[in-house]
C-alpha cells in the first residue's frame, strides 16, 4: 500500500501543517512523532512536515528551531512569522509553502496516533471524491475540562457505529483536503477571525457544493485544557469567534448543528464562564468609559 502513494520530489503526496505558539514542548513531541512515521514508512520524498510558529517568544521559537536543525530531516520545515498573527494566519502561511496534493493540518496540542500519517492517505485513497476528511479525536487524559470538551464535540462530530460519514463541521486543527479546495476558497482560513475559522470555512465550502466528511480511522488525541483559568480563557476566546462569525454569516448559519443540551454535570463550568464572561464585559465597558 505505501510504496504506491509515493510520487516524486517535485509534487509530495501529503503536506503536513502544524501551526504553534509559545509551546515549544509540544511542537517538538509532535515533530518528532510526525518524523518517526514518515522515516519508518519510507515516506520522505512524498510527506513533507510544515512547522509554523505563529510569533513565539524568542526562547520558544529558539528550541524548536534548534530541534529542526538537530533532527536534519530535509522533510520537516520551520517556518517563522514576525509577530503572532492567530492561528488561521499561520495556517495559510504553511500552505503557502506547502506543495502536497494532500494539505493536512494539525494542532500542536494533538497527539497522533502511531499510524497517523499513513491513515491520512490511505482515507484518501479510500474515498477519492471526498475533498474535505476530519480525523477522529479522542481524549489523550480524562478529567472533568475533557469530559466538557468531548460532550460537544461527540454530539457534533461522532455517529455511533459508522466510520466515515459527512457531518455539519470542520475540525481546523485536526483534518486534511484535497489541494482543488484552494482553487475555490483561497486564501483557506479568514485571518480576522480569532477563533471559529473552521466553522467559517465549512460554511464557506458549503456554498460551493463541498461536504466535508469525518473519517475515524484517522486517530489522533486531544490535550485538553486541565485547569480552570485554562479552560475559561479557551471558551472565552471560543465566544469572541462566535460572535465575529454571527457578525459576518448571521446568527442562523453560525448555529453548530447538533449542538446538544446543557449538561448538569457541568453546572459549575456554566456558573464560571457566565461569571467570567460578565466580568470581561464589566471591564471592556470600564475601560471604554475611562477612554472617553
Amino acid at each position: 500500500m505505501i510504496s504506491a502513494i509515493r510520487e516524486s520530489r517535485d509534487r509530495r503526496r501529503l503536506s503536513i501543517i502544524a501551526p504553534t505558539y509559545n509551546r515549544p514542548e509540544r511542537a517538538i513531541a509532535l515533530m518528532t512523532s510526525l518524523s518517526d512515521q514518515i522515516l519508518a514508512n519510507h515516506l520522505e520524498s512524498s510527506v513533507e512536515l510544515i512547522l509554523v510558529d505563529d510569533g513565539s517568544k524568542p526562547a520558544s521559537v529558539a528550541r524548536v528551531r534548534d530541534a529542526v536543525r538537530d533532527q536534519r530531516h530535509p522533510f520537516v520545515r520551520l517556518i517563522e512569522l514576525p509577530e503572532n498573527a492567530g492561528a488561521a494566519a499561520a495556517r495559510n502561511a504553511g500552505v503557502e509553502a506547502a506543495s502536497g496534493a494532500l494539505l493536512a493540518f494539525i494542532d500542536d496540542d494533538i497527539v497522533p496516533s502511531n499510524d497517523y500519517v499513513c491513515q491520512i492517505i490511505r482515507a484518501h485513497e479510500r474515498h477519492p471524491d471526498a475533498l474535505v476528511i476530519n480525523g477522529n479525536l479522542l481524549p489523550l487524559h480524562r478529567h472533568v475540562y475533557a469530559d466538557f470538551w468531548f460532550y460537544y464535540y461527540n454530539a457534533v462530530f461522532n455517529r455511533p457505529g459508522q466510520s466515515f460519514y459527512a457531518i455539519e463541521m470542520l475540525a481546523s486543527g485536526h483534518c486534511s483536503m484535497k489541494r482543488e479546495v484552494l482553487d475555490v476558497e483561497y486564501p483557506l482560513f479568514d485571518v480576522a477571525l480569532t477563533a471559529r475559522e473552521d466553522l467559517d470555512l465549512y460554511l464557506r465550502l458549503k456554498t460551493h457544493g463541498i461536504a466535508s466528511y469525518k473519517d475515524d480511522s484517522v486517530l489522533a488525541f486531544n490535550e485538553c485544557r486541565h485547569t480552570l483559568k485554562g479552560f475559561l480563557k479557551q471558551r472565552m476566546w471560543y465566544g469572541r469567534g462566535q460572535e465575529q462569525l454571527i457578525a459576518k454569516h448571521g446568527k442562523a448559519a453560525a448555529q453548530t448543528r447538533s449542538m446538544p443540551p446543557p449538561n448538569r454535570k457541568f453546572l459549575h463550568l456554566y456558573i464560571f464562564l457566565r461569571l467570567s464572561q460578565r466580568g470581561a464585559r464589566w471591564y471592556a465597558a470600564a475601560r471604554r468609559v475611562r477612554g472617553r
